[in-house]
């Protein structure tokens, strides 16, 4: 996420309250701040988690009362409208899809991706190894790294579900309306969130093991750390 759209969400969160963007002032204090925040260095797991932190806070800065003037009351209409998200999402169904989901895509689609690029590898570079960027030795080193990651996986859940922070996938994705949703839900009492935030600790669970597997697999072909983390 660049700074260009980290302040176009603030605008808009500006917007939904006053029906005015943010005042120069505060539009500069904040650029200042943000900039500073994005030249955070993501070389390890830690630094990148910290580094979504600080986006995290600086976000719920801005659609504080103290600094930008502009807070985002939560009205009986948004509470009703969490109240119905929560209940469309309530069904067991819909958890139970959400898991399949997850569990096909960490652990047999992806490997699958890794074994077809390794065979189209061999087709590319049928005499030349060294040339080919994926094995077939790749999918199991990242189904062991998937498995031995179990209880980051399951860290990294329990603190998306407990704090109602924005995962990565969502600050990577750049959509001022998600993100916006996001800091309104935030403002939401937590009663009436419990099935999102739970929904997105488990997407956090199968993304961080996709990642570490990945992880995994990219260090073991000599690729340096800060390279295999991004």
């Amino acid at each position: 996420m660049d700074s260009t759209t980290i302040l176009k969400i603030v605008d808009k969160t500006s917007l939904k309250n006053i029906g005015k963007v943010l005042p120069d002032d505060i539009r500069k204090q904040f650029l200042k701040q943000m900039n500073e925040v994005l030249k955070m260095p993501e070389t390890t797991a830690e630094e990148i988690a910290a580094k979504h932190q600080a986006i995290q806070e600086l976000l719920n800065k801005a659609a504080d009362d103290t600094y930008s003037r502009t807070p985002l009351h939560t009205k009986l209409g948004s509470w009703l409208t969490a109240y119905r998200y929560q209940n469309m999402l309530s069904g067991p169904l819909t958890t139970v899809r959400n898991v399949t989901s997850g569990l096909f895509n960490t652990f047999i689609l992806h490997p699958l991706q890794i074994l077809g690029e390794a065979t189209y590898d061999i087709f590319r570079h049928p005499f030349n190894p060294m040339l080919r960027d994926m094995k077939f030795s790749d999918a199991p080193k990242y189904l062991v790294s998937t498995f031995n990651n179990f209880n980051l996986a399951a860290t990294t859940g329990i603190k998306i579900f407990k704090s109602g922070q924005l995962t990565p996938t969502t600050l990577d994705i750049g959509m001022t309306n998600s993100v916006l949703d996001n800091l309104i839900r935030a403002k939401t009492p937590k009663i009436l969130t419990v099935v999102p935030r739970f929904m997105e600790a488990q997407d956090a669970f199968f993304s961080t093991l996709i990642g570490q597997g990945e992880k995994a697999r990219l260090l073991a072909k000599g690729i340096d750390e800060a390279d295999a983390t991004e």
